[in-house]
């Protein structure tokens, strides 16, 4: 498992998350009596982010102690004191990668909120009808999004209390009390998830072998959407790609890309992860 954690509203949410996801998939997958099949890792997966997000929602909400404070200058949602509605939150992207018996691999990926996955590599033949180096991409569960639009318009004319998507200039957010979001999926208490800021997740199974077979230099990155801020998937996909083929270890890679961010201008943190496959 591979997974990046982009908590806000301080580390409470971030660190249960990375803590508490890994321990109780494996735990889940300990209980199946067989030999997991990639739809056992699937639900296990599922059932663990499930497990995740009611364990945080009911501590911090039972106990206050994950409450976080607005700044409504700089429109950023800071930690430890303030609002007793809100507590911290994070969004989630993670990977499972798994081989069967026969060598086949396969990758579970999990989506929740604005980090990103995705698989890159070098078209396998120059006469292929693809130059593009990005092979999968997760969807950010941005307010931006158009199917997060339809979700939340949909949970509106339904009854429910959640927000519509509003913007200012190119900047995106949902209105929760006096607070703005600017995703619309994530890890939250329970007055955001309220308002449609949910935990649902989306779950991609990939075919790594034949995408393997297919490209050369393959490479999983996850990162936080600081690193999207400055760069785009192509360009990214590129750089990493060619960090991977002049020597560079896979750790060097998701710091130079990291560098490469700030230098761009980025003005978010930026976490990133970089697993080589082969």
């Amino acid at each position: 498992m591979a997974g990046v954690f982009d908590g806000h509203g301080g580390t409470a949410a971030s660190t249960t998350a990375s803590q508490l996801l890994p321990s109780l998939f494996s735990t889940e997958l300990a209980s199946v009596d067989v030999k997991a099949t990639s739809t056992h890792l699937e639900d296990a997966l599922i059932s663990s982010w499930d497990s995740t997000c009611q364990t945080y929602r009911g501590g911090c909400d039972e106990r206050g102690t994950c409450v976080a404070d607005y700044d409504p200058v700089e429109g950023i949602i800071m930690a430890h004191v303030g609002s007793q509605d809100l507590i911290a939150g994070t969004t989630a992207s993670a990977a499972i990668l798994s081989a069967d018996d026969e060598g086949a691999e396969e990758m579970i990926v999990m989506n929740c909120g604005d980090s990103r996955t995705l698989l890159f590599g070098r078209p396998e033949s120059k006469s292929s009808s693809s130059s593009s180096v990005v092979h999968f991409c997760t969807r950010d569960h941005s307010p931006s999004d158009e199917l997060e639009g339809k979700r939340l318009k949909a949970g509106k004319d339904s009854g429910l209390d959640y927000s519509l998507p509003q913007c200012s200039l190119t900047r995106w957010w949902l209105s929760v009390g006096d607070y703005q979001y600017a995703v619309s999926r994530s890890l939250e208490g329970a007055f955001a998830t309220s308002k449609g800021i949910v935990s649902d997740a989306d779950i991609t199974k990939i075919d790594l072998s034949s995408m393997l077979a297919e490209r050369q230099s393959g490479i999983l990155l996850i990162a936080s959407d600081g690193l999207f801020e400055a760069m785009d998937n192509e360009e990214i996909g590129r750089d990493v790609l060619s960090m991977r083929e002049s020597g560079l270890s896979a750790g060097d890679t998701a710091k130079n890309i990291c560098g490469l961010a700030f230098e761009k201008g980025t003005k978010d943190n930026v976490s990133a992860l970089v697993v080589y496959l082969e």
